[in-house]
């Protein structure tokens, strides 16, 4: 039986006895592809255009029936590879920033109103946190030190009892500003010096808030007296 005939007989008896092989020896596999990579990514290639329609389908297919597994193996490889992602995304920004800055205009142009609506939704759904990242970025214009979280922010609320620090009354969270609106104070003001952080912030009204303004404690106290 000549070699050629006796390949075509045995392909699967023959590929598996390769596969153990290689698996037995990475090091040889890894140096075949080395050697032969630019012959074997045009064969892969050419195999691909070949079997494209029967390939897409498979592909089609398989992920239709296993949405699980697919998932699974896209989060590990992303995971995996989350540093070169960036990188080419990086490069791609660059070579390529005037067209994207120019579409997402275009984009931002189109949909104003939607974007408008977007926005509103996302203020009135995470009042809280829209507070708070005006806060930190007021203090960054301010060039004061520390920034706080919104998990640090209910931390001081559930400290305090959800009550205000100075008078004592219960405070929400609401839309727009009450006098027992929940605010965050700076017990040293940032016009003073102050902190941009949880240990010099309590929770305040709203009412108690505007009169202590940027007052120390002691100024604000002496008022009252």
């Amino acid at each position: 039986m000549q070699a050629a005939e006796y390949r075509a007989t045995h392909r699967e008896e023959l590929a598996a006895k390769q596969r153990a092989y290689l698996a037995a020896h990475p090091e040889i596999a890894a140096a075949y592809y080395e050697r032969n990579k630019v012959r074997i990514a045009a064969r892969a290639a050419e195999r691909y255009q070949k079997n494209k329609a029967t390939r897409v389908e498979y592909s089609c297919r398989y992920r239709a029936e296993h949405p699980e597994t697919v998932k699974a193996h896209n989060d590990r490889w992303h995971a995996d590879h989350h540093e070169e992602e960036l990188e080419v995304g990086r490069r791609y920004y660059a070579k390529n920033a005037d067209k994207l800055n120019h579409k997402n205009s275009k984009w931002r142009r189109d949909n104003r109103g939607a974007i408008r609506l977007r926005e509103a939704r996302y203020r009135a759904e995470h009042s809280e946190e829209v507070q708070i990242w005006r806060r930190n970025g007021r203090a960054r214009k301010m060039q004061a030190p520390g920034e706080y979280t919104i998990a640090e922010w209910r931390a001081l609320l559930v400290l305090w009892d959800h009550c205000c620090a100075y008078c004592g009354r219960e405070i929400k969270k609401t839309h727009t500003r009450q006098p027992w609106t929940a605010t965050q104070d700076h017990i040293v003001p940032l016009i003073r010096g102050g902190w941009n952080c949880g240990l010099n912030i309590v929770p305040a009204c709203n009412s108690c808030n505007v009169q202590k303004n940027s007052k120390l404690l002691s100024e604000w106290f002496a008022e009252g007296e």
